[in-house]
C-alpha cells in the first residue's frame, strides 16, 4: 500500500499544483503509514 501511495504522490507532484489534492494525498499516506 505504501508503494502505491508513493507512486500516486509522485504522479500528483507532476500535475499542475493543486494544494487541496496534495493535502488529501498526504493525509491518505499518513493514515496508511500509521496503520
Amino acid at each position: 500500500c505504501t508503494t502505491v501511495s508513493f507512486q500516486l504522490f509522485e504522479i500528483a507532484a507532476q500535475l499542475p499544483k493543486n494544494e487541496q489534492v496534495i493535502n488529501i494525498l498526504r493525509s491518505l499516506i499518513d493514515k496508511q503509514a500509521i496503520n
